[in-house]
């Protein structure tokens, strides 16, 4: 029997400003770059954390957090689940 487990996901999204300065937003991607992905049509930066990995889940965190404030944006986080297949006993 195949059952299913899941792991709770945490999708962190911070915007950029409108038409911020050219420099402002070169110094947003080189802080954010290692822990998000840049959306070009939504302009926004999109990292995820799991209980699986706490310490990245906390650079990932602190970097969009410390980022939002520097350039006046904000963050939302959104609750995500991913099914994740296990095997079970069979019987």
């Amino acid at each position: 029997m195949t059952t299913s487990a899941f792991t709770p996901v945490f999708e962190l999204t911070s915007g950029t400003n409108r038409n911020p300065p050219t420099s402002d937003f070169e110094a947003q991607t080189a802080q954010l770059r290692r822990v998000a992905h840049y959306n070009d049509g939504d302009r926004t930066w999109t990292g995820r954390v799991t209980a699986e990995h706490l310490a990245w889940g906390a650079q990932v965190i602190t970097e969009l957090f410390d980022a939002a404030r520097a350039y006046g944006t904000s963050v939302t986080v959104q609750h995500i689940e991913t099914a994740r297949e296990t095997a079970g006993e069979r019987g």
